[in-house]
């Protein structure tokens, strides 16, 4: 986990939005290798690692957009308000885009549901949603 501690310690001791916003895509492909590569870091560790670092990067963007704050800045410096919000934007678009959590869940579930109905039953559900929609 060596090589995730300098984007992490940057998420933890940033001031401002634009530092998360640079490091987030790199440390969740890390993560994602490392979740990949390590029997150690499999499924609950690595799920409440990344947990923990949405946990701080909320905490981030509350502190630096809370009402209290918005409604000073909008006033006051219109621009920069602006500015702040498309950086929280692009940090909860980017964690979404790069989340390989949900992936992995959406994964085990389609083996899961093939598992417990058998493929004869899974054609027939898969037809029977295909009619529905059309």
């Amino acid at each position: 986990m060596k090589i995730i501690e300098k984007p992490v310690k940057q998420v933890e001791l940033a001031t401002n939005l634009v530092e998360i916003q640079m490091v987030i895509i790199a440390l969740l492909k890390s993560l994602y290798n490392i979740y990949q590569n390590s029997n150690f870091y499999k499924e609950a560790r690595i799920v409440s690692f990344v947990d923990r670092l949405l946990g701080t990067i909320k905490a981030k963007i509350k502190a630096k957009l809370n009402l209290q704050s918005a409604c000073y800045m909008a006033i006051r410096d219109y621009p920069n308000f602006q500015e702040q919000i498309e950086h929280a934007r692009s940090i909860c678009t980017k964690f979404v885009e790069n989340f390989f959590i949900k992936d992995l869940m959406d994964q085990s579930n389609k083996v899961a549901t093939f598992l417990s109905q058998g493929p004869e039953e899974e054609k027939k559900q898969a037809y029977n949603e295909n009619s529905e929609e059309a």
